[in-house]
């Protein structure tokens, strides 16, 4: 699915059929120059989203949000399939999620690059186990992140390119 070039896309979750089995089909998500959305928990109806591309929405400022909201909420499922995040030119994108660390079961390639207020990424020692290959971002963000501690700072700096 791609949401290109919508400035004023607003999605209201009253309109959909939460459980929209079209959801559960789609594989790839690209959201492009839609700067009025400020997050996008509707993710969560993705079970098994593989690629996640999210570029130049200016509003962004969280991806799941912490709102229980309609009865959705994240756990250890969450973007369980994912492979591939990116992230780019998000100048107001504060959080993934607020949870601490998502396993991520399946995150092959973390692409971060000009999101200058994230400061954490959902990450910790059982994250990614032996499927991340790669981790690209601003060198200054990089050295800027906050981590839990210097065990899941030093397993993920293996993985860092600039």
């Amino acid at each position: 699915m791609w949401l290109v070039n919508l400035p004023k896309l607003v999605i209201s979750w009253d309109v959909w059929n939460l459980q929209c089995a079209h959801f559960r089909k789609l594989h790839s998500v690209c959201l492009a120059e839609c700067d009025a959305m400020v997050e996008i928990t509707w993710l969560l109806l993705v079970p098994n989203l593989q690629s996640l591309y999210i570029v130049n929405c200016g509003g962004l400022e969280e991806i799941i949000s912490s709102s229980e909201e309609f009865g959705v909420a994240y756990d250890e499922n969450t973007f369980s399939k994912l492979k591939t995040l990116a992230l780019l030119d998000l100048p107001n994108l504060q959080s993934i999620c607020s949870m601490n660390a998502l396993p991520f079961q399946s995150l092959e390639t973390i692409h971060v690059r000009r999101c200058p207020k994230l400061r954490r990424l959902p990450l910790d020692s059982n994250s990614a186990k032996n499927t991340l290959k790669k981790t690209q971002g601003d060198e200054e963000w990089w050295d800027g992140l906050e981590w839990e501690n210097e065990t899941i700072k030093a397993r993920f700096i293996q993985m860092y390119e600039c």
